[in-house]
């Protein structure tokens, strides 16, 4: 899966380091059209994603198929401009409040940047958080809100509002890279007639490996397709069917216990009282939201459903609204709080 971006010199690098190291490669698929796909039906008509050095809103058109019609770089901000912007008002905070510089030394930099992507998951998920850092004995503590962090992204959410709002219809899927922008989620539910829906970081993989009859390299040429379309709800072969059986989940694991996916919905939470079937954590129960969450799974796709105050997080990244699951996801419910895991079952 490549971005939208690529053109034909990067892939055929891509496929010069792949073919040194021996490694097969099989086909390559626009990342954008492989994540739409794995929405089915709701299939988008918007991709937004962001690289290292640029935001990319990718337009597709379905009828059969689905199939990239644009690429259009927002602007050429990427994630390690805005991660350095949230990394310095952090450290601003810091310096205000304490006299501690985490930008001083190397040490306390790197240590900052690493713990900066969880930060963003609990600002974005409660609005602030209160945030620890370590230099030699010494412990320092600063509450920073999500509203503080709005100044590394102001001039880039009107900029990706502006090339949105012509194109807006139908649906807008957007990258699990940019789950935890402060802010963004509120930026775009700005804008009218577009329906927002968050992609898990496996999203793609599920829909490449959902059409993996179509990735079949020339054996005379050795030449490798690169699909900027995939069908839509094409019947999969024996082979297809296998692959994609692997990635889906049949039980809950919570304490020990496998609960069986297929037999409804699943409520999480200290008190759910659900009319059907529920799950009461125990144990480390702060952030945990009596009705907290449901597990849920139609047609094979499981998806989570947050109905806590204080967030419920895939894989450590906050869930806004509903996300799709698969197999291996872990599913925290408040902080440190309990943790439940999708598992298969041998056959």
């Amino acid at each position: 899966m490549v971005p939208s971006t690529w053109d034909q010199p990067q892939l055929g690098l891509l496929l010069g380091i792949a073919a040194d190291l021996n490694i097969p490669v099989s086909g390559l698929v626009d990342s954008a059209v492989a994540a739409g796909v794995s929405m089915e039906p709701a299939v988008p008509h918007l991709h937004l994603d962001l690289q290292q050095g640029r935001f990319v809103l990718t337009e597709l058109q379905s009828r059969t198929q689905l199939s990239r019609s644009g690429v259009f770089i927002i602007c050429e901000t990427g994630l390690s401009a805005v991660r350095d912007g949230w990394a310095n008002i952090i450290a601003d905070v810091f310096v205000r409040q304490t006299r501690f510089d985490p930008l001083h030394t190397a040490a306390t930099e790197q240590q900052l940047y690493n713990k900066l992507d969880g930060w963003l998951v609990e600002i974005e998920a409660v609005g602030s958080a209160a945030l620890e850092m370590s230099a030699g004995e010494k412990s320092y503590t600063v509450q920073v809100a999500g509203d503080q962090l709005l100044s590394a992204s102001s001039t880039i959410y009107p900029q990706i509002v502006q090339q949105i709002r012509p194109r807006a219809k139908g649906i807008l899927a957007v990258s699990h890279r940019l789950a935890d922008f402060p802010g963004l989620k509120d930026s775009l539910e700005l804008i009218a007639g577009l329906e927002l829906k968050w992609l898990d970081e496996n999203a793609a993989a599920r829909g490449a490996l959902a059409k993996t009859g179509l990735f079949k390299t020339d054996p005379d040429t050795r030449n490798v397709n690169f699909l900027t379309s995939l069908p839509l709800s094409a019947e999969s072969s024996g082979e297809q069917a296998a692959v994609t059986d692997e990635l889906l989940p049949s039980h809950l694991l919570y304490r020990a216990r496998a609960y069986p996916l297929d037999q409804g919905p699943i409520v999480l939470g200290a008190d759910p009282k659900a009319g059907g079937r529920a799950i009461t954590l125990v144990g480390m129960l702060d952030g945990v939201s009596r009705k907290h969450c449901t597990i849920n799974q139609i047609k094979g796709r499981t998806h989570v459903e947050d109905h806590s105050s204080y967030g419920t997080f895939v894989n450590d990244r906050a869930v806004t609204g509903t996300a799709a699951l698969v197999l291996g996801d872990v599913i925290r419910m408040g902080s440190p709080g309990e943790t439940a895991q999708l598992i298969g079952m041998s056959k």
